[in-house]
């Protein structure tokens, strides 16, 4: 009887308390609409947290991939490739290809210290770094082929604030026989007013010793009475390295705030087309008659439109093994994909000491 008696009480209090939460939403429900302070706070919130609205990063990615296509099916297949490959001669290289999109750091993008967070960086180099792939390699999208993302390695230099210009720049940084390395720049322009202060601090500053201005400091202390038996601990070489990446001049005045390297792979159902094969596939290739090899396969009469070219067919060609290999090697004085895989694997070789 007792125990009864205590599942009821347990109850009755269960159903008043869900009673008492659901009368004070109601209450909030009536009592907030009719207040104008109410709107417009919510109306603030909107606009802050507008560009990370459900469904608006789906929208972004959509826009990227959709345009292309849609121009694809007005032009058709022939007028399509000639229009792109000559807009591809303009920019005078692979190693010359950039992607650049505009964006604003925008309160739904920074953390509690108004600055743009760590997580932000993915988010918005996702439209910019697939909108950089289907244009390099426009023509094998239309057969089937995808791309793949692997890790990403990020560099963070300065900081973007609230409510800063930056611009994300994506560009070939190499690749091997499977993975391709993109390199996303995040970069702000200071104001010309800026810019004149910071070369005038740059002239009165310390002498620089390898990169790194406060290199000279263990000398100077030494100089002041510390014994030669003294340890003093090593400057941090990351450090070191950062700065001289920081001290890069760049052209256009722009200042990196962010690199990354993104690892992505194309990817036919489940085989991995060879990024050679790809950007020979893609009209790449230096040579005209390589060119013209590769063209005769994407208009090809044949309903597959490449298909088992990439799912594997390409392996039955008499130079297989060396196909597409010379692409990005044009320049005997500039070996950028080479250095770019180098890098590549002494990152992997530093994060295994881990």
């Amino acid at each position: 009887m007792s125990l009864q008696l205590v599942d009821r009480l347990t109850q009755d209090l269960r159903i008043s308390s869900i009673g008492r939460s659901i009368g004070h939403i109601k209450s909030l429900l009536t009592v907030l609409p009719n207040r104008p302070i109410t709107s417009i706070l919510l109306l603030i919130i909107l606009i802050i947290q507008a560009p990370s609205l459900p469904s608006i990063w789906h929208l972004r990615i959509i826009k990227v991939a959709f345009i292309p296509r849609l121009i694809f099916w007005f032009k058709g297949k022939k007028n399509y490739m000639k229009d792109w490959k000559e807009g591809m001669n303009t920019f005078g290289g692979l190693d010359k290809l950039i992607m650049e999109h505009d964006r604003i750091a925008w309160f739904d993008d920074c953390d509690y210290r108004l600055h743009m967070s760590n997580s932000s960086y993915a988010k918005n180099s996702d439209c910019v770094e697939m909108d950089f792939c289907i244009q390099a390699f426009s023509p094998i999208f239309y057969s089937g082929v995808y791309v793949a993302l692997g890790a990403s390695h990020y560099n963070f230099f300065k900081e973007i604030p609230v409510a800063s210009k930056y611009s994300i720049q994506v560009r070939f940084g190499g690749w091997d026989e499977k993975w391709i390395y993109l390199v996303t720049e995040y970069v702000m322009y200071p104001s010309k007013q800026n810019s004149k202060t910071k070369s005038k601090s740059k002239t009165k500053s310390k002498p620089l010793v390898n990169g790194n201005e406060s290199a000279i400091e263990p000398i100077e202390a030494m100089k002041g009475g510390i014994s030669s038996s003294s340890s003093i601990i090593p400057k941090s070489k990351v450090d070191e390295i950062k700065r001289s990446l920081i001290d890069r001049p760049r052209t256009d005045g722009g200042v990196v705030c962010c690199r990354s390297i993104r690892e992505c792979c194309l990817k036919s159902g489940r085989i991995t087309v060879p990024p050679r094969i790809g950007l020979w596939y893609s009209l790449h290739h230096q040579s005209k008659v390589e060119q013209d090899r590769a063209k005769s396969i994407i208009l090809s009469k044949k309903k597959d439109d490449g298909f088992k070219f990439l799912k594997g067919g390409w392996k039955n060609e008499i130079d297989a093994d060396t196909l597409g290999s010379d692409i990005g090697f044009e320049n005997e004085n500039n070996d950028w994909v080479k250095n770019g895989r180098d890098g590549m694997i002494q990152v992997y070789n530093g994060m295994s000491k881990f």
